[in-house]
């Protein structure tokens, strides 16, 4: 029987995957059928049966409905049991689609029937009708809409306010905003920096997305109420004439106290029995009125920001006494308007004089938001010595306020630049090789010495050597020594070849450059050397090459040379600065050092 067991379950798994894909089965539902205009209605969509069927046409739906997916998943289960040698399993394949509906208006509608594809074979649910009712506003409850302009550009951010005013208690609030929707404007939310460290915010349920609120006390027509309040920031992208559509609030709200009388209320009091009552109410918005404009043609620079507001910048550097090409912290801040997310820095480069005295990363920064400003940190590097200070950033923008074009910009900052140095491994031991002069012998390691009673003469017994395996053990060493040691000199010889053939590329490559950049010259300047000296090109500097061009004789003339190209190609690399002499004579310089340090026989 054990040994059929596997035979069985494999067996049951095929019948009931057989049976499974026959026996599909798809059925919808709602939350609710009798819903207000503006609230949302959550359509499920059961699939029994399958866990992998096609997602269901909704296009019939879209007229009367906007279509949310909130997503949806599998709900498998299964489940196998043994009793007396009898196998019996249990096996529950489905998936849940999951959309919330919003009605366009009020009526009847019918969600006709959906056909959903499961397993190659095309079902479909019944058909369900909603009805939706008018949103009515009561006395007890308000909601309002208002916009920080009724007039605005293409582009000005604004700010649009909700405000639910609540005189009773109420459950399961939801609002719907249709307007969230609508294609013609950005919208987003507004940090809670905008807000006091003291309100009391709670978050709220808004076309089926938290939204956080500030909960305070305010005055409506002359009665005070729990005030709800969250804001929006719209963008518009189009000019029109815009009507935004009214938003909803739906809740439970508390409807009234009936005390109990029976059993002990008359002793105890009807507090203790009493039950508490709710209606499901909706309450709509007003519908706010919105005018946007183009932005005008007349007076819009070349290089316009895309910045729309009134805007300030103000600028900070750090450190601001430097060498040239140390980099220097430009922090750049803007502030003005209410909402600065969507604020972007305006490359450096079309501030005048930043291009042509600073080295500017090609990527700019994306800023942070800190209190009413946005803060934008860049690394810049001075050019040359010329360098006297951060010329003005300017700052262009469209004034909604005055309907201009302006510009602003920050003061410039006052620097200091000294001229760089290369930092070598000499440096590192404390020797500046720009100062040393080349023609003084640099220290050298003595050879180590021991005294003569130190060494202790070794007599070894005559019996020592008459051993032939003694023997063969004292020449075999030096007879393979010297043996690897002619192998390594026949075979060097090529190498050899190849070396100068590199080194000869190189110098070749270097007099061929006609319009000869830093980084060219100063990889071609290394490799001839590295080729030469047998060493890695890439990090080669002039203390690692010095000491073995003097080993070879080189003069002093060569050394000072080779001192200098590698100063002038590193200083013109790193910052750009060309020196007292044009680049050309640095390479001209180099192609000369090349062609002395063929001239040396140590490294020919």
């Amino acid at each position: 029987m054990r040994k059929r067991l596997p035979v069985l379950i494999a067996l049951f798994a095929l019948l009931s995957s057989s049976a499974t894909a026959q026996n599909a089965s798809v059925t919808a539902r709602v939350s609710s059928t009798d819903v207000y205009a503006g609230q949302s209605v959550l359509l499920e969509i059961d699939v029994d049966g399958s866990d992998s069927p096609s997602a269901p046409d909704l296009s019939a739906l879209d007229t009367n409905f906007r279509i949310q997916d909130v997503g949806g998943g599998s709900r498998n289960s299964q489940s196998i049991t043994i009793i007396n040698g009898r196998l019996s399993r249990q096996v529950e394949r489905g998936y849940t689609f999951r959309y919330q509906l919003v009605p366009r208006s009020e009526g009847t509608f019918t969600i006709p029937p959906l056909a959903v594809q499961v397993d190659g074979n095309v079902l479909r649910t019944a058909a369900i009708p909603i009805r939706v009712s008018p949103a009515t506003e009561v006395a007890d409850f308000k909601l309002r809409a208002s916009l920080s302009v009724t007039k605005a550009y293409v582009g000005q951010p604004l700010l649009l306010t909700t405000t639910w005013y609540i005189g009773r208690n109420v459950d399961q609030a939801s609002f719907g905003m249709p307007f969230l929707d609508d294609d013609n404007f950005e919208i987003s939310d507004l940090d809670i920096y905008l807000t006091n460290p003291s309100d009391d915010l709670l978050e709220l349920v808004v076309n089926s997305r938290k939204v956080v609120a500030r909960r305070a006390m305010g005055t409506l027509d002359g009665r005070e109420f729990l005030t709800v309040r969250f804001v929006k920031v719209v963008i518009p992208k189009q000019p029109g004439r815009y009507e935004l559509p009214a938003s909803t609030v739906s809740f439970r709200a508390l409807n009234t106290v009936r005390p109990t009388r029976q059993g002990f209320g008359g002793v105890f009091g009807s507090s203790l029995f009493s039950r508490t009552v709710y209606e499901d109410l909706a309450v709509p918005s007003n519908k706010p009125v919105l005018e946007v404009s183009a932005l005008p043609a007349q007076g819009r620079p070349a290089n316009f920001s895309g910045l729309v507001g009134s805007f300030h910048i103000s600028a900070a550097a750090s450190p601001t006494d430097v060498r040239v090409g140390d980099p220097i912290n430009l922090e750049v801040a803007l502030s003005g308007p209410e909402y600065l997310d969507y604020v972007r820095l305006p490359s450096l480069s079309l501030s005048p004089g930043m291009a042509t005295g600073f080295t500017i990363p090609d990527e700019r920064p994306q800023g942070i938001v800190k209190g009413r400003a946005k803060i934008f940190t860049q690394s810049i590097r001075a050019r040359s010595l010329n360098v006297e200070e951060i010329p003005a950033i300017a700052l262009n923008y469209f004034n909604p306020e005055t309907g201009l074009y302006e510009v602003t910009g920050t003061n410039p900052i006052p620097i200091t630049v000294d001229a760089t140095r290369m930092l070598t491994s000499a440096d590192l031991d404390g020797i500046d090789p720009w100062t040393q002069n080349a023609t003084n012998e640099p220290p050298r390691l003595a050879p180590n010495y021991e005294a003569a009673d130190a060494l202790i003469r070794d007599k070894p017994g005559v019996r020592q050597f008459t051993s032939a395996a003694w023997l063969l053990a004292i020449a075999a060493p030096p007879m393979i020594f010297l043996s690897l040691l002619g192998l390594l000199r026949f075979r060097g010889r090529q190498p050899e070849v190849r070396v100068n053939a590199a080194a000869q590329r190189a110098l070749k490559q270097l007099q061929s450059l006609t319009d000869p950049s830093p980084d060219d010259a100063a990889q071609l300047w290394r490799e001839y050397l590295g080729a030469k000296l047998g060493v890695a090109p890439l990090a080669l500097t002039y203390a690692d090459v010095e000491g073995r061009l003097r080993d070879e004789g080189a003069s002093a003339e060569l050394l000072q040379e080779s001192a200098q190209v590698f100063r002038a190609c590193d200083e013109a690399r790193f910052s750009g600065a060309q020196g007292t002499a044009s680049f050309e004579e640095t390479v001209a310089r180099a192609i000369r050092a090349c062609q002395s340090i063929d001239q040396l026989e140590g490294l020919l």
